[in-house]
């Protein structure tokens, strides 16, 4: 953890349009390094354990024109995003049955804009880990898809369900995700009090912007009327 650290310029470096910033990371796994946990060494590859690769450059840039600063948070949010799809795929590459990366990857892709793909992957969790609740809860939500031709709401209710019983009705975003989920199936009274339940466990978590936001698509259900998330 000792390289984990800032290092700032006394003098700020003006990097003009199309300048690449390289940084040359290098590591030794051989048994020769005392720090190496892994005896015989073992290859390392990305991931977010301590134990895994990932070394990362970050930078604190400050843009010349203040009315820049929102493309640029734009641009590096969207870079960051594809260097974490690209290293989810490589795991995937290399072990196709890991479904905390299926269900990462999927998360993404949702993000991303790109839900088809997010759902391919939550279901290739559920086939590899059928109790997985995090996978359920997320093809639960699927019920609010603002895309149409992606919503299964039938199939929406199905895997919220199980996710609810999995966490024992007990998990705010899951029965958040089981309210719309009825929403969305007409089935609005059920709707409602999945949606107080998890606005009062919210409350009891001390966390009053999400009951608030609760209530907002609680208003919705009782005016029989499904959430939607709204289009990018």
């Amino acid at each position: 953890m000792e390289g984990q650290d800032d290092y700032r310029h006394i003098t700020p470096v003006h990097l003009p349009l199309g300048t690449m910033v390289v940084m040359r990371y290098t590591y030794d796994n051989s048994s020769a390094n005392i720090r190496n946990p892994y005896n015989p060494p073992q290859r390392v590859r990305f991931g977010p354990r301590s134990t895994d690769e990932m070394a990362e450059l970050m930078l604190q840039i400050v843009p010349s024109d203040a009315a820049a600063l929102d493309e640029l948070r734009r641009d590096v949010s969207a870079k960051l995003q594809r260097d974490v799809i690209a290293g989810l795929q490589a795991l995937l590459t290399e072990n196709p049955a890991d479904y905390l990366s299926h269900t990462e990857l999927a998360v993404q892709y949702v993000e991303a804009g790109e839900l088809e793909r997010g759902i391919a992957h939550l279901e290739e969790a559920i086939a590899v880990k059928a109790d997985f609740a995090d996978a359920h809860y997320n093809l639960g939500s699927a019920a609010t898809s603002p895309e149409a031709e992606l919503r299964d709401p039938a199939e929406a209710v199905l895997f919220a369900e199980r996710a609810a019983k999995r966490t024992g009705h007990q998990d705010v975003m899951v029965l958040d995700s089981l309210a719309a989920a009825y929403a969305g199936v007409g089935r609005f009274e059920q709707a409602v009090r999945a949606a107080q339940s998890a606005i009062e466990l919210a409350s009891r978590a001390n966390a009053p912007h999400t009951a608030a936001a609760i209530r907002q698509r609680l208003q919705l259900y009782l005016q029989y009327k499904p959430f939607r998330v709204p289009s990018p």
